[in-house]
C-alpha cells in the first residue's frame, strides 16, 4: 500500500512540475546579489529574495505596483512569490492598499489581500489584511498538503507603505 501511495505522489509531483507555466529566470541585467527577475505571463518583474528554505525553494518580495493614482491618493499592491528550487512559481500572496497623502502626512485607508495558487498541493490556510498608520499589512499562511496530510506551512507578512509624497515601499 505504501508503494502505491509513493508512486501516486511521485506521479503527482512530476505532473504538477511539468505543467506549471510560470518560472523564475536570471535576467541578463546585473542585479544585486539578493535580487532576481521573475517572469509571469511573459512579463519580467524584479523581486528580492526574502528567504531560502531548506528544500531550495525561495520566498521573493515583489515591487509595489500602482493600480490607480491621483494627486492625493493612491491604490497599489505588493506581491510575495514562492518558487520551488527549479524556479517554478508555486503561489503568490498580494496585499492591496489605498492611501491618502498630502506632502506632510500619509495614511492607509483600506487594506485587502489575495492569493493565487499555481501548484495544486498548495492552498491558503488563513489570511487577513488591515491598515496600520501609513501601511497596508497582510498576514497570510499558506500550506502544502498531499492526501489530507499537511507537509508544511509558510506564514508571510506583507507590508506596503506609502510616504507623505505618495512613494511606495
Amino acid at each position: 500500500m505504501r508503494k502505491i501511495i509513493a508512486i501516486i505522489l511521485a506521479g503527482l509531483c512530476v505532473t504538477v512540475t511539468l505543467f506549471s507555466p510560470v518560472s523564475v529566470k536570471a535576467s541578463g541585467a546585473k542585479l544585486p546579489a539578493n535580487e532576481t527577475c521573475i517572469v509571469i505571463s511573459g512579463e519580467a518583474k524584479r523581486a528580492t529574495v526574502v528567504h531560502v528554505f531548506a528544500d531550495g525553494s525561495q520566498l521573493l518580495e515583489g515591487q509595489p505596483e500602482v493600480a490607480v493614482q491621483t494627486r492625493s491618493s493612491i491604490t497599489a499592491q505588493k506581491p510575495y512569490y514562492h518558487c520551488n528550487s527549479s524556479g517554478t512559481l508555486l503561489w503568490t500572496a498580494t496585499v492591496t492598499g489605498t492611501f491618502t497623502y498630502n506632502g506632510s502626512t500619509s495614511s492607509c485607508t483600506n487594506a485587502t489581500y489575495g492569493t493565487q495558487i499555481n501548484n495544486t498541493t498548495w492552498s491558503e490556510q488563513s489570511g487577513s489584511a488591515y491598515p496600520s498608520g501609513n501601511s497596508a499589512i497582510a498576514d497570510v499562511v499558506m500550506m502544502r498538503k498531499i492526501l489530507f496530510i499537511v507537509l508544511e506551512t509558510v506564514p508571510v507578512t506583507i507590508t506596503l507603505t506609502c510616504d507623505k509624497n505618495g512613494n511606495l515601499s
